[in-house]
């Protein structure tokens, strides 16, 4: 049970959604300089690992090396079509993963259909599935609707499967490592895999062993890094269409850190561009567009102090390399918002301020100070965008943001797991895990309650 949140706390709640878009950078300035100053709490402790061994195991349905599960399904009512639709970044792939039978066969207007089954999956975020009936259509998001499709409990090695994909997690084809399923007493174990990581510490590939009940409860027994990869770090807007690195790894991890963030940095110039575009054809107040016009300036000067670091300790900037997008709709925009901004840019802004505290290099102390503050308007200008945009949109549509959020949040607390190198946290001020969980959970209970 979760206990109730003091009044005090509330009251601190209420005064910071009151004042986000106007204050959110002293709030921020504030916070990390008692983290520098009072240190961080007690980190979570890790699970021992113990997974069945591959002979136990069953793998998931594959044709052609393409996962095909939704022929064990057994849903309760009759539906014309069930497809399958895995969401990644900011907008939906533009078809089904999977679909078994055929979208409006039985539909009175077949054409009108179609039109309402594009528009509501291109409009829907995450791993769903989405079913038509006659003139019936719908989305199954939420883990109830999911379960209800299923059936009311799960059955079939292709349900908990299922199950765990709908969580958010990865089914691979022939390789019992990484995905594998095995009936048990009550329900099902479930190996499957997810990737974390990331704000300039490696990507790391974690191997998970799930118990799925028959009521399609789902519980972590076991987990393990099976994979690690370099990463570029996370702060700085990321827009829509920023390519992988493709650059060699810079050896020295303060110079590594400093050319990542560079290209996050060039990335960002672009990315608020974009968005005074995007605002621009939507019809948004002039002082939102110059923002965000004013944003990409400052980005522009973060790049090449970023730069200039990077070349310090030994390291080229890395480029950035976008591939460009038309306007998107509204939903689009307030989706890479409410991630890049409301949740990345205003913990960025919060790691910078404390970089700014904590660096030993008086440079890359100077140096984050002033970026900090840029980066707190940054978060504050997201906080505006999303007032702006979010009454425009549909009940619906608020809902999916706040899923989204909430992820964007999961996500990068698992990021904040993994441990910088200890070089990029003396010299370049870096939270180090402790620290930015502790940050982390307090915009929690804050800013982001």
């Amino acid at each position: 049970m979760t206990r109730p949140a003091s009044p005090a706390l509330e009251r601190l709640r209420a005064i910071i959604r009151e004042n986000v878009p106007r204050h959110l950078g002293s709030y921020l300035q504030h916070l990390a300089r008692a983290s520098v100053v009072a240190g961080g709490v007690v980190a979570a402790g890790c699970s021992t690992s113990h997974f069945p061994p591959g002979e136990e195991l069953v793998g998931p349905t594959c044709v052609d090396g393409q996962w095909r599960a939704l022929g064990g399904v057994r849903p309760a009512p009759d539906y014309d079509s069930v497809a399958r639709y895995a969401a990644r970044g900011f907008a939906p792939v533009g078809g089904p993963a999977e679909l078994l039978g055929e979208e409006c066969r039985a539909a009175s207007n077949r054409d009108a259909c179609e039109a309402s089954v594009q528009e509501l999956t291109q409009s829907t975020w995450g791993n769903y599935f989405f079913t038509t009936r006659g003139d019936e259509l719908r989305v199954h998001q939420s883990e109830d609707e999911v379960l209800a499709l299923l059936g009311g409990s799960i059955d079939t090695p292709d349900e908990a499967l299922l199950r765990v994909w709908h969580a958010g997690y990865s089914i691979t084809c022939d390789d019992l490592a990484r995905t594998g399923v095995r009936e048990v007493a009550d329900g099902f174990e479930v190996i499957a895999t997810q990737t974390g990581g990331g704000c300039g510490s490696p990507v790391i590939v974690s191997r998970y062993l799930f118990f799925v009940g028959r009521d399609g409860a789902m519980t972590e027994l076991s987990r393990e890094e099976i994979e690690r990869h370099e990463d570029w770090g996370c702060e700085g807007r990321r827009p829509e269409g920023l390519l992988p690195v493709g650059a060699d790894v810079p050896a020295d991890p303060v110079g590594r850190w400093f050319a990542s963030m560079a290209r996050l940095e060039q990335s960002a110039v672009d990315a608020f561009h974009g968005v005074a575009d995007e605002l621009g054809a939507h019809g948004a107040p002039a002082a939102l567009i110059a923002a965000a016009r004013v944003a990409a300036d400052d980005e522009v000067r973060h790049h090449e102090a970023m730069s200039r670091l990077a070349r310090r300790f030994g390291a080229a900037p890395i480029p950035a390399e976008i591939v460009p997008h038309p306007v998107r709709p509204l939903y689009a925009i307030a989706l890479e918002n409410a991630v890049e901004g409301c949740i990345r840019e205003t913990y960025g802004a919060l790691a910078a301020y404390r970089q700014a505290y904590a660096a030993t290099d008086a440079e890359v102390a100077a140096a984050m100070a002033d970026i900090a503050a840029d980066e707190a308007r940054h978060a504050e200008l997201s906080w505006e965008i999303a007032a702006w945009i979010e009454p425009r949109l549909t009940d619906a549509e608020r809902a999916e943001l706040a899923i989204a959020r909430a992820r964007a949040f999961a996500e990068l607390r698992a990021e904040a797991e993994t441990e910088p190198d200890a070089a990029v946290v003396e010299r370049a001020g870096v939270p180090d895990a402790k620290t930015a969980l502790a940050l982390l959970d307090h915009l929690a209970a804050t800013i982001f309650a």
